[in-house]
This record gives structure tokens, sequence and C-alpha cells, in this order.
């Protein structure tokens, strides 16, 4: 028997999908600006440090070194006007990077080795306070230490958007700033775009619910 409810349904959750389709696929409904992305591939260099171990002690470790490598590269890096005078600061001291994670290590009493990697990297979509770092392959600082198997903790290292408060025991909070003579609308198109996507599924899931529920 036909069921005008679930037509109803269909029609009304139809349309709203076929409008946030549009939203997400096209510039649509929004606004164009001449303003370009923020952050994006060319422009930004990832960090990743890599736990030996999962044990809770090698994951502390993780976090130790972490801090002392933002701690000395968000020094010199935030003078930094762009992305190519940060290439240049890593290339003459990436060793000083990895030479400082082995002194604190070993500070801590476990002088595990570290590998520093400079290049290329998969990274998942990350979320660092506003600003969304869509899946893909970024430049990065990779820092493996020991063994590398354990779990491992990402961020951005230039521009320097991750700040550790020492005094929040140690808790990572990201900071979003436009580059240097750069400028750019407080709410980025990838960003809402990632929203829209996430407002589709979500509608999908529930229309097949309610169809399957409908009783007519």
């Amino acid at each position: 028997m036909f069921s005008y409810r679930r037509y109803g349904i269909a029609v009304g959750i139809g349309a709203l999908l076929l409008v946030l389709a549009g939203l997400a696929a096209g510039r649509g409904s929004l606004p164009d600006s001449p303003a370009v992305p923020a952050y994006n591939p060319d422009n930004l260099i990832r960090l990743h440090v890599v736990a030996p171990s999962d044990t809770d002690r090698d994951q502390q470790l993780k976090m130790e070194v972490r801090n002392v490598v933002l701690a000395e590269a968000s020094k010199q890096l935030k003078d930094a006007r762009d992305v190519e005078e940060a290439r240049h600061w890593l290339a003459q001291n990436l060793a000083t990077l990895t030479r400082a994670a082995e002194e604190k290590l070993s500070a801590e009493g476990s002088p595990y080795p570290v590998k520093a990697q400079w290049g290329d990297f998969d990274f998942p979509t990350r979320t660092y306070g506003s600003l969304v770092l869509p899946q893909g392959r970024y430049e990065a600082v990779r820092l493996i230490i020991g063994e590398g198997k354990g779990e491992n903790w990402w961020c951005v290292l230039f521009p320097p958007l991750c700040l550790v408060d020492v005094a929040d025991g140690g808790e990572t909070r990201a900071v979003v700033a436009p580059l240097a003579g750069e400028s750019y609308p407080q709410e980025r198109r990838v960003e809402l775009r990632f929203k829209i996507i996430e407002v589709l599924q979500a509608s999908k899931e529930r229309l097949a619910s309610l169809l399957a529920a409908s009783p007519f």
C-alpha cells in the first residue's frame, strides 16, 4: 500500500540533501571570496612524533620530546616570513632538533635514539582548533623515538600553530592565525565543506532510520 508518510519524509529529506550537496560540491549559496585558503600542503610544515611503544612511560617520553622540539622550533620559526625561510632554518637545524630530543630523553633516564626524517608523508584529516587539514600528503618533520612502534602525535611546526601550555600539564593547544601579509575570512571554505559533508552523512543515516521505522 502506498505510504504518504514515507513519501513525505523521503521528499523532505531528499530536498535537504540536494541543497547540502550543492553547497558541498560547488560555490552555490556560498558567497565568493577573493581570499585563498590560509593553510595548504604548500605553505605549512607539520610535525610528527612517534613513540617507541605504547607503554605509559614511552608515551610520556613522546610528549616530553614534543615539548622540547616545539619550544625550540617555535622560538626560531616565529619570525619566519614564509615556508621557504622555515625550510632554510630546518635544513640547517634538523640535527639540532634531533639532539635536543635525545638530550631530553637522556635526562629522563631513557636514552633512546631519535631518527629524524624530513619529507612528504601521508596524514589523516586532523583538526587544530578551528583549522581543519584534510587527509593527504604534507611536508613534515618526523621524529621516530627508538623503534617507533607506539602511538604518534601530530601538529603543525610551521606556521607555529601548536603551543604547549606547560602550566596546564603539557596540554597542547592550537593557535590559528593568518600567515604574515595574508588575509583570510574567519570561516574557511574547506572547514565549512567538511561540516556540510558530515551533515550529509548524518541526514542519509536519519532518512534510512525513519523509513525503516515507519509502520506505513
